[in-house]
């Protein structure tokens, strides 16, 4: 049995980790997930009182890729995720991406010229606007053979 899906789900592995993230692909002995979070347990003082809070982290920092798959053999709980909680998964993913990132604000050439003249001014009596300068210049080390 193959399936091609777009659910989400709570995954609990037999090495403890909690994850939830969109079913993509199920068969018999594999399950593909897309961008899976780990529920992350948390513990931290509210006044005086502990409390225990949930936080989503990616489940790989490192990977090129965003799906992932899961032999079955290695899931002890496969279930629908709460609809509740679908808003928060799809937040957590896109603050991992970037997506949320707000966009740079693209460069106003004359503000970049105003700030120019204004540090010309400020450093007038130091600059010498004559004098040329190299690109690189060449330090001699003995044994070293860098240009800096």
């Amino acid at each position: 049995m193959t399936a091609d899906l777009d659910r989400y789900v709570v995954i609990k592995l037999i090495s403890g980790e909690e994850l939830i993230g969109t079913l993509i692909k199920e068969d018999d002995y594999d399950i593909k997930i897309q961008f899976p979070m780990m529920v992350k347990k948390v513990n931290r003082l509210l006044g005086d009182m502990p409390v225990e809070s949930i936080v989503l982290g990616t489940y790989s920092h490192f990977c090129a890729d965003d799906e992932f798959t899961f032999n079955k053999q290695h899931i002890i709980v496969l279930k629908e995720m709460d609809p509740r909680y679908i808003e928060e998964y799809h937040r957590s993913v896109d603050d991992f991406i970037g997506a949320s990132a707000p966009d740079p604000q693209p460069y106003n050439p004359n503000e970049v010229q105003q700030l120019t003249d204004k540090l010309k001014n400020l450093f007038r009596d130091q600059l010498n606007e004559d004098e040329e300068y190299p690109e690189t210049f060449s330090l001699n080390i003995n044994g070293n053979k860098t240009l800096h």
